[in-house]
């Protein structure tokens, strides 16, 4: 999920820290640095229990080793794991107040954002239960691709500590959502339900994955063996683009 310029950063400086940056997801990685919960390589590396970290992971210890010694793995930077919902705007519907409110809380305390409107621009995920797909805002949500999972999806990632595969959760509609000539022939805007909806690439049990990761031993001192590269602010930014 890193843009080109970023993940050339990433490999630079971990590089000059002396850490080992690869673009394959092997066994022999000890982190992979994401700014996406939504990819293959994510769901392969918290499958195998690998710290999963922001960007700003890189760049915050480089700036720390510039001053003292440090390590990648020091309890300092634990604050740049990448939140469970990071990036993802989550709506629901057909749950009880009570459910709502827990859901809720546990995206918004996790990195995501909720909101109780459907716009097929900005969200990503629909919550309901599976005898509420009857709801307006399950059929925009359908009908603009988008993927509709249970509340337990919210529950098991946040006690697993990271976004679960979404396929056991998927909550599917009964009738086809092919369009048919009498739904083409009036006009559908899901937005103006005011519900919710859902964006996620199907799972792949891939062994190796090529993206961007990097794997730094865990006793390693993180000094800087070149000259400083562009300053970077210290503060960490989770914007993803």
């Amino acid at each position: 999920g890193l843009k080109p310029d970023e993940k050339a950063q990433v490999s630079q400086l971990v590089s000059q820290m002396g850490g080992y940056y690869l673009d394959v997801l092997t066994g022999a990685c000890t982190h992979l640095v994401a700014c996406t919960v939504k990819s293959v390589k994510y769901e392969k590396a918290a499958e195998i229990k690998l710290k999963i970290m922001h960007p700003a992971w890189v760049r915050d210890v480089w700036e720390q080793s510039l001053k003292k010694m440090v390590y990648g793995t020091d309890a300092e930077f634990a604050k740049h794991a990448l939140p469970i919902f990071y990036s993802l705007t989550i709506t629901s519907t057909g749950l009880t107040l009570g459910k709502r409110t827990q859901i809720k809380k546990l995206i918004e305390e996790n990195g995501g954002k909720y909101i109780g409107a459907f716009k097929s621009e900005l969200t990503d995920i629909l919550i309901l239960d599976k005898d509420h797909t009857g709801s307006d805002k399950f059929r925009g949500a359908v009908r603009c691709k988008k993927e509709c999972l249970t509340p337990a999806w919210i529950v098991d990632s946040v006690e697993k500590g990271y976004a679960l595969p979404t396929g056991p959760y998927e909550v599917k509609s009964i009738k086809s959502s092919t369009p048919t000539k009498d739904d083409s022939s009036r006009d559908f805007n899901p937005d103006s339900t005011q519900l919710s909806m859902i964006s996620h690439g199907n799972s792949r049990n891939f062994s190796t994955i090529n993206e961007s990761v990097m794997s730094m031993t865990s006793n390693l001192s993180m000094v800087p063996a070149m000259p400083q590269p562009p300053v970077v602010s210290s503060k960490p930014k989770y914007k993803d683009s």
